[in-house]
């Protein structure tokens, strides 16, 4: 499902930008919330994500689901926050991980 999902979030991003609601150039950080000043997030920006060269992990780290097969339906926002604000890229981006 996460595959199929990617492809329905570039195309709403793609949307989006050609709507002029944002652009891929944005900063992921001016949509996100000013408390969550992740170094992580730093000189990413909205396309990066869509095209894999944003440089940050494919799973969170401290994803610990109490479901296998369903991994995400316990992971809130708090902890994505966590994970975003103690994740170390080893390059920036546009690069893949």
């Amino acid at each position: 499902m996460g595959s199929v999902a990617r492809v329905f979030t570039a195309l709403l991003l793609a949307d989006m930008a050609l709507r002029g609601e944002v652009t891929f150039s944005d900063p992921v950080s001016f949509y996100l919330p000013p408390t969550l000043a992740a170094p992580s997030l730093a000189g990413i920006a909205l396309g990066h994500p869509a095209r894999y060269v944003s440089g940050l992990a494919e799973m969170p780290d401290n994803l610990r689901p109490a479901d296998p097969a369903n991994p995400f339906a316990d992971y809130g926002v708090e902890q994505l926050h966590a994970h975003l604000a103690a994740f170390n890229r080893t390059h920036d981006p546009p690069r893949s991980w």
